[in-house]
């Protein structure tokens, strides 16, 4: 299997400025959203059975909330990681 040369490009550039040219860094970085995404879905299928689905909005906004949160995990593991 080959990437779209679009993705291949944009991986790169991800690998440069985020993971000192890395490439699978950055493929690891993709796979790791990707995975977030399928849980996001997966918690939001199991507690919306019978109910309407998410909006893209909606979407954004548990996005947008999980991204501080793991923001806010790294940074708190980061500082115990120095403390000790």
């Amino acid at each position: 299997m080959s990437l779209d040369t679009a993705v291949l490009k944009m991986l790169r550039e991800r690998a440069n400025s985020s993971h000192r040219g890395n490439l699978s860094a950055a493929i690891a970085e993709a796979a790791e959203v990707l995975h977030r995404h399928a849980a996001r879905d997966d918690v939001a299928n199991e507690l919306m059975r019978g109910h309407p689905a998410l909006t893209d909005k909606e979407r954004r906004e548990i996005d947008a909330d999980l991204r501080e949160g793991w923001a806010h995990a790294r940074r708190a593991r980061k500082k115990r990681a120095t403390a000790a």
